[in-house]
């Protein structure tokens, strides 16, 4: 799209991605986000576009949406802004525009005067194309969480053979997944039929961030009889049951995998279960406590999380002191997104991979 009034230039190879000319205002475009799961990555985007150069005064998100404005969109946002550092709050922006009007978030004239602009250019292009590139599939995520793996742990390139081994996948499966990756420019072959990810994924991992919910079908369980939820004791439980296919992850893993992992508490016990034909025996949450029972996303007093691991492979790693599994790096960045412990996820990503803040 051409870039809006204001004094914006597109950013190199992207398409809805603008930088004023000072470089003090960035610029997200999103025409038709698909939900509020589809907006939440984007929320994290522009937090990370802030946090990632000082220089910018301010970071927006623009959203085509065609129909009224939902207020679970601004309670997201709002919530969101909760859990960054008021340094970087206070430099990112949200306009949700629409076909008749403009909401921009905070209110102020700038942002309402870039809503204003873009409501015809977007409304003009708020089109379907033919033959516009589907989003990722379930077989996509599971190879890119496989090679995100390697590349947080340093662990270099892997085999294309050993990829479909991990992933269950057929050949053509995970050829179609390299293909949508290098189309990127965010995987590189090597001569003896290895991949890795050339870099972190930044154009990939918002879509996976927005989708994963629907991939990962996490199920949530309580306890309704009104006790405290203490999901430190169930982890105590786990530890001294017999082992089975299912790993630690979210805050516990995230101090597994990093010593300086920064949170107190144990806001609740995230546990992967590998589930290779889709569905699996979750009797040990009998054992673990028989009160707990299955509630809808979003409930109150949610104790346990499970998210079943479809892949060949499910990748856990042994406790040292032989308790427990632990869920990999990508499973436990992913559950502590979906506690939107967003910094924590991000630091994560940081220490393991040596790289500097994004």
């Amino acid at each position: 799209m051409p870039p809006p009034k204001g004094g914006f230039e597109p950013r190199e190879g992207s398409a809805n991605e603008f930088r004023s000319r000072d470089g003090r205002r960035l610029l997200d475009v999103q025409l038709r986000p698909q939900g509020v799961r589809d907006l939440h990555a984007s929320f994290l985007k522009t937090a990370q576009e802030a946090a990632r150069d000082k220089r910018v005064a301010r970071a927006i998100l623009a959203a085509w949406m065609p129909r009224p404005t939902d207020e679970r969109i601004v309670r997201e946002w709002r919530e969101t802004l909760e859990l960054l550092k008021p340094s970087i709050a206070e430099r990112i922006a949200l306009v949700i525009v629409r076909k008749d009007a403009c909401r921009p978030l905070p209110e102020d004239r700038e942002l309402r005067d870039l809503g204003e602009s873009l409501r015809g250019r977007l409304g003009r292009l708020d089109v379907p194309s033919r033959g516009s590139r589907p989003g990722p599939s379930p077989a996509f995520f599971e190879v890119f969480k496989v090679l995100l793996h390697q590349w947080m742990l340093g662990r270099g390139p892997i085999a294309i053979g050993e990829l479909m081994r991990r992933t269950g996948s057929s050949y053509p499966t995970v050829a179609e997944a390299l293909r949508r990756l290098e189309a990127t420019q965010e995987v590189s072959r090597r001569s003896n039929r290895s991949v890795q990810l050339s870099r972190f994924p930044e154009r990939t991992w918002p879509e996976i961030l927005a989708l994963s919910g629907s991939f990962r079908r996490t199920r949530y369980y309580a306890d309704p009889s009104g006790r405290p939820p203490d999901p430190q004791a169930l982890y105590r439980r786990l530890q001294g049951m017999p082992r089975g296919p299912v790993a630690v992850g979210g805050v516990q893993a995230g101090r597994h995998w990093d010593p300086d992992f920064d949170l107190n508490g144990l806001p609740r016990l995230d546990l992967s279960v590998h589930m290779p034909s889709g569905s699996g025996d979750l009797g040990f949450l009998e054992r673990l406590d028989s009160a707990l029972r299955k509630v809808e996303p979003g409930a109150r007093g949610v104790v346990v999380a499970i998210h079943p691991l479809l892949r060949a492979d499910p990748g856990f790693e042994k406790d040292p002191k032989g308790r427990v599994d632990w869920a990999d790096p990508v499973e436990t960045v992913l559950d502590l997104h979906e506690l939107r412990l967003v910094e924590q996820a991000e630091d994560l990503i940081r220490r393991l991979s040596g790289t500097p803040a994004r």
